[in-house]
């Protein structure tokens, strides 16, 4: 609270399950909303704004698609201007969320569904500014630089050497 110490604390409803679909740890801001992505390929929306958290939507990403794709990395995902990117893999089985990414996908998240999907470098960790991402990618440590175009479509755009125990990324304002 504002004096510092420990304010009341409300328990908010379960907002998912851990034992059958768990979230990453990374979460997104999106508007006044925060978005989450599950071991399976669910977002999630959460509001923060109120005296306990509520899922505000969910919907899956990878239903109805073949090749069992789940999301990949540690930041497996970056929010900008009413779209998410997706760090997948194939073959998704317990464990394999670390997996680096295979292909990225670009997700339109008005009308929830993925808008394209493009090859991808071996990332764990995504962020996105102003429609470039930039992911890391552990097996040749470098962070590499794509730009999206405005059909979802990846192009690469440089990489940069970096040391080799990096796993997050934050891009700043």
């Amino acid at each position: 609270n504002a004096a510092g110490t420990e304010g009341t604390r409300k328990a908010s409803e379960k907002l998912f399950d851990a034992d059958k679909d768990a979230w990453f740890i990374h979460g997104e801001k999106n508007g006044n909303d925060y978005m989450f992505v599950s071991f399976n390929g669910v977002l999630t929306t959460v509001n923060l704004e109120g005296d306990v958290a509520k899922k505000v939507d969910s919907f899956s990403i990878t239903e109805g698609i073949e090749g069992g794709w789940r999301p990949s990395g540690y930041m497996p995902f970056a929010v900008d201007g009413g779209r998410a990117f997706v760090l997948m893999h194939p073959n998704g089985a317990e464990g394999s969320h670390k997996n680096p990414s295979e292909e990225i996908w670009t997700v339109d998240l008005k009308t929830k569904k993925v808008v394209a999907r493009g090859k991808s470098p071996l990332f764990i960790s995504l962020t996105v500014k102003n429609g470039t991402l930039y992911g890391i990618n552990p097996m040749e440590p470098s962070i590499v630089k794509m730009t999206v175009g405005a059909d979802g479509a990846l192009a690469d755009a440089g990489s940069l050497k970096v040391g080799e125990t990096a796993t997050m990324i934050e891009a700043s304002n």
